[in-house]
């Protein structure tokens, strides 16, 4: 759970900015890049003052602020790289205002790409939670967590299944949200409907 908090804050702060970066490029894309880089920079002192210590939103908030900076780039590098194709620009030509040209042209060509992420950066923060807690600052003990229990069963050698199912369990559920990520992506990206 901890990683789907985790990842959903992550994306659903960053791509608001993002499709505003990449949507009102030049003269403000320099600003906001900039803005986007000293906020990341900002991201390692905030860590250490304030996300410091074992318990599951501190590991949440640390989750959250490794991941966050590839959301806004990466939709504002899909908003600029379609707004110059030429399907929006003929939408432009027919009278689209430059909101329907971005919600009706754009964004559902860059969003099966952030589903595609979003999915991907679940199974990361899953394994991200797991080496929290298996160092011992994600979940304290009572709460289970995957990489708690494999950190309690490390040292028993002739007990291996404390260890080694908890380790699988992670396998499966990256794996599985990996999967499902390709899955989306195939739902939801108009260019493969467009093939079939």
């Amino acid at each position: 759970m901890i990683s789907f908090h985790a990842a959903s804050l992550t994306a659903f702060r960053r791509v608001a900015p993002g499709i505003a970066q990449g949507r009102l490029a030049y003269p403000y894309d320099p600003p906001g890049r900039r803005a986007l880089e000293v906020e990341a920079g900002h991201v390692r002192s905030f860590h250490e003052k304030g996300c410091s210590g074992p318990g599951l939103i501190n590991a949440a908030l640390a989750i959250t602020l490794v991941l966050w900076p590839e959301y806004a780039r990466l939709i504002r590098s899909q908003v600029i790289l379609l707004r110059e194709m030429e399907f929006v620009s003929a939408a432009v030509a027919l009278g689209a205002s430059p909101l329907r040209a971005l919600f009706k042209h754009i964004l559902p060509n860059a969003l099966p790409l952030m589903s595609v992420k979003f999915s991907l950066d679940m199974g990361n923060a899953i394994l991200l939670a797991a080496s929290l807690s298996f160092v011992g600052l994600g979940a304290v003990p009572p709460t289970p967590e995957w990489g708690a229990m494999i950190a309690a069963g490390r040292h028993k050698f002739f007990e291996w299944w404390l260890a080694t199912f908890p380790g699988l369990a992670i396998f499966t559920t990256v794996i599985g949200f990996n999967f499902l990520g390709d899955g989306l992506r195939d739902l939801l990206d108009p260019r493969l409907s467009r093939r079939a």
